[in-house]
Formats: C-alpha cells, sequence, structure tokens
C-alpha cells in the first residue's frame, strides 16, 4: 500500500476554525490531539449515527469531535484527571445551571471551616492560604455532589482541576510541573487567591461550553460516556468489534511523555491520589514512576 500524506488542518479548513474553539481550549493536558485530525479520522471511518471507541481517550478531544460531528462515542483512560476533563468537555449543559453550581461552590467554600487533610509533598508546591482554598473549594463540590446532576460535578471538578496548576508555584509554562527561577522570582511566598482563580476559570468554561453548545445539531446529537480503566485490560465484551464501528485514538507517548508527573497536582488536590501512592501511578500511565497505586473512582 502506497503512503498517503494528508494535511488535516487543509482538509479541515472549513470545519475547524481552530484548535481552540468548542471546549478543547479549556485545559492544557499534555500530548492533545489536535481536533482537525480527531475529526479527519472521525469522519473518514464512520456515518452520522455510527459509534466511535477511543481507548485512550486523553481529555477528550475525540469525544467532543465525535458530538460534533453526529457520532455517538465511548472513551477510557488509564488517568483519573483526564477522565475527569472528557466528560466535562464533552457533555451539553443547560442553560444557567452552570453559573448556578459555580457561585454555589465559591459561596460554600468561603465559609469552610474545617481541617482538611492534605498529602504533605503539597506544601512545596503551594502557598499554605492557597492550598487550604482549593481544598475547601474541592470539599464544597464533594459535600454538594448529591444534591447535583453528575454532569455538574464533572464539570466543578474539571475547573477546579484547571485551577490548580495557576495557583501553584510551578513555571505555567512547562506541562511537567516545576519552579523555574522564573516562577520563584514571580510567585515563590505568594498567596495567590485560588477562589478568584476557580472563578475566572468558571467563566471561561462556561463560555467554551456555550461554543460548544452551539455547534451541535440538536436534531443529530449523539451521547458519549468517559470512564477510567486500563484499555490494556478491558474484557473481550468490552472490546468486540460489534460495539463500534471504529476506533479513533491516539496512543500514549512511550517513554516520551510523563503523564503521572504532568497530572500529578490535580490528581492529589482533587483526591484521586493517596499520599502513599504519590508516586506510584506513573508507570501506568507509560512515565517514569515505579510501583503500584489503587485506582479510585
Amino acid at each position: 500500500m502506497t503512503p498517503h500524506t494528508v494535511n488535516v488542518r487543509e482538509e479541515m479548513a472549513g470545519v475547524i476554525p481552530s484548535r481552540r474553539y468548542a471546549t478543547h481550549a479549556i485545559d492544557r493536558y499534555p500530548a492533545k490531539m489536535i481536533p482537525q485530525l480527531a475529526r479527519f479520522g472521525i469522519e473518514r471511518c464512520t456515518e452520522p449515527g455510527e459509534t466511535v471507541f477511543d481507548p485512550f481517550c486523553g481529555c477528550g478531544t475525540v469525544l467532543v469531535e465525535a458530538r460534533l460531528s453526529g457520532r455517538a462515542s465511548v472513551g477510557v483512560d488509564i488517568n483519573p484527571y483526564a477522565v475527569t476533563l472528557a466528560r466535562a468537555k464533552a457533555h451539553v449543559y443547560g442553560d444557567g445551571a452552570l453559573a448556578e453550581s459555580i457561585t454555589q461552590v465559591l459561596s460554600v467554600a468561603c465559609r469552610y471551616r474545617r481541617n482538611l487533610s492534605v498529602p504533605t509533598w503539597l506544601g512545596y508546591w503551594f502557598h499554605p492560604l492557597t492550598l487550604r482554598q482549593l481544598l475547601r473549594i474541592r470539599a464544597a463540590i464533594d459535600d454538594g455532589s448529591g444534591s447535583r446532576e453528575p454532569s455538574l460535578n464533572d464539570a466543578l471538578r474539571a475547573i477546579l482541576a484547571v485551577t490548580v496548576r495557576l495557583a501553584s508555584k510551578a513555571d505555567p509554562r512547562s506541562p511537567k510541573p516545576f519552579i523555574s527561577k522564573r516562577s520563584r522570582a514571580r510567585k515563590y511566598g505568594w498567596t495567590v487567591n485560588a477562589f478568584e482563580v476557580f472563578e475566572k476559570q468558571g467563566r471561561k468554561f462556561r463560555a467554551a461550553a456555550v461554543d460548544f453548545k452551539t455547534r451541535i445539531d440538536e436534531g443529530t446529537v449523539q451521547g458519549f460516556s468517559a470512564r477510567l480503566a486500563d484499555a490494556s485490560k478491558l474484557p473481550a465484551p468490552e472490546m468486540s468489534e460489534d460495539l463500534y464501528d471504529a476506533v479513533v485514538s491516539s496512543p500514549p507517548y512511550l517513554s516520551a511523555q510523563d503523564y503521572y508527573r504532568s497530572s500529578k497536582l490535580e490528581l492529589a488536590i482533587l483526591g484521586l491520589l493517596e499520599e502513599a501512592d504519590a508516586q506510584s501511578l506513573g508507570p501506568l500511565m507509560i512515565g517514569s514512576g515505579r510501583g503500584t497505586v489503587e485506582l479510585l473512582n
């Protein structure tokens, strides 16, 4: 078979305006598939109404593009942070519900007084007051989760996750958190108001969600699911070719991208890592760590 070179940006120029449209730009998840490539694969391999499977869904690029093109989609990923983002980005939210939930969470978080436990190593990455504020936001989300639709909880956790790096002492220019000379001079010792950052990121998420919603044809919208799983260990029935019409995915970058290190601050603040397991998720994410970890749903 003769190789065929395709410029997906040119192919999709009339369909996808940029890499940052819809909900694609709300996060900085490492090694993201560009939406043009995802849409190209989806449209070449399936018809509207069919189902796409992404076994390494990451932050949900394929799921978002599947919904925008009228396909159903199923995604799994081994990174709990990625699944949080994918669920939040691919959902269509009702008018006003998301804004109300953000306001409610901030109101509760500002009044929160209970002491919250935290992995000790996080003290290196955050000012103590900023860390307490982030944990209060998480507590406010968790405490009210039973009274909200699950999709709103996913969105709130995604907004908090995006807030984490911006509120940390880490240099925002790097996918892996590290405190550079530049960030040390600018941010070390500073108190970042996590409540204000969460509110700002909430506004950005809402605007992106509205853009996403306006681009979906309500007459052809299809469902999606994203869940935590190791694609290499999925049982045979879930991998049956009868369930999906195509597989569209970007496999993990073997030994080139340490997904654990890139996500460890977000995972810890979201409560998805136990302190004893803080250095052991790496090998399950194609990273450089060692050990084992129990994944938490």
